[in-house]
């Protein structure tokens, strides 16, 4: 509710401004059906914006787009549209079937688009959510590599392990099904190498030359990978 105060606020004066006006240009008295019914339609339309500002929050009502334009373009529109019609038809007081028919389309509408803007904003989120996990694998294999070159290694040693390090953030970040085993593989060899650069040199050289083998499959994966 915080996130959303000022969009709210907005609204509550607006719907404030709009009952000033109303009242002091029609009064409360001698209205037929058409002009409560009207009134009522607008009533719901703040009740409904108010809800949605409630419900998404602040950076949703802001981004989570359907056709084009955010929840929150999609609701003031609403209340545009909505305040139009029916003014009209408290002003006429008249045709109160055509106007029901037309409001409930309205309201109808808006609604269907709440509904779409909350299956976006779960999509966005799991896309999110799928796109931290297929990062992660690389992420800490560079985090690792980056430890390994920082040490205070043999001087060829830590050439190699500089080297390597440059490799894996030269790399693909993206991770697929395709690279995941070979990526377990990576993982394990780097905590090896971790363990071993202090205490056995030539052991991991040959190491090193085994872990950049394994990358540039792995890399060359990723590129047929993005050709299929």
């Amino acid at each position: 509710m915080k996130k959303n105060k000022s969009y709210i606020v907005v609204f509550a004066l607006i719907f404030v401004m709009y009952n000033i006006i109303t009242f002091i240009i029609a009064g409360f008295s001698g209205h037929g059906a058409a002009f409560w019914l009207s009134y009522l339609f607008e009533v719901l339309a703040f009740a409904a914006i108010f809800a949605v500002c409630t419900f998404f929050d602040k950076k949703a009502l802001g981004l989570t787009e359907i056709f084009f334009y955010p929840m929150i373009v999609w609701s003031s529109v609403y209340a545009i549209i909505e305040t139009i019609i029916s003014t009209v038809f408290m002003i006429i007081d008249d045709g109160t079937k055509i106007g029901i028919v037309l409001q409930i389309l309205l309201f109808t509408a808006y609604v269907v688009i709440v509904f779409m803007c909350k299956s976006a904003k779960e999509a966005i989120k799991e896309i999110r959510e799928t796109r931290a996990v297929e990062t992660s694998n690389m992420k800490n294999m560079i985090m690792t590599a980056n430890v390994i070159a920082s040490f205070d290694l043999d001087a060829d040693l830590k050439k190699s392990a500089i080297s390597l390090a440059e490799n894996f953030r030269f790399s693909d970040i993206v991770s697929n099904d395709m690279t995941y085993q070979l990526e377990e593989k990576l993982k394990y060899e780097l905590d090896m190498l971790k363990e071993s650069c202090m205490v056995d040199v030539e052991g991991s050289k040959e190491l090193i030359k085994i872990i950049n083998d394994h990358l540039k499959e792995r890399n060359e994966i990723c590129i047929n990978y993005k050709k299929m």
